[in-house]
């Protein structure tokens, strides 16, 4: 059975995602975070770019509810921060 502790935190990061997806969605029309329709891609109006923002909020809040003192947790939120970075820089200037 699983922990009521992972179901927890799972309803936690599951809330956050869609939250600061709804609340992301303005920001990222405003800056122009956005992904054009082309010859390449199947949609047929601007998508909002804001998924991989909106995971990572939602797992650095998750890690927070299970955060040890070994810090492992410290360099996963670290690391990841650094491939959200690369990912934002790639939908600004496709790389």
């Amino acid at each position: 059975m699983l922990d009521q502790k992972i179901i927890y935190i799972f309803v936690i990061s599951l809330f956050v995602s869609s939250i600061s997806i709804i609340l992301l969605r303005p920001l990222a029309r405003y800056i122009g975070l956005l992904d054009k329709p082309s010859s390449r891609k199947f949609h047929s109006g601007n998508i909002p770019l804001i998924g991989g923002l909106s995971v990572f909020i939602a797992i650095c809040i998750s890690c927070f509810f299970e955060f040890r003192v070994n810090g492992i947790y410290l360099e996963f939120i670290i690391s990841g921060f650094f491939i959200l970075l690369l990912g934002i820089i790639d939908d600004f200037n496709p790389l």
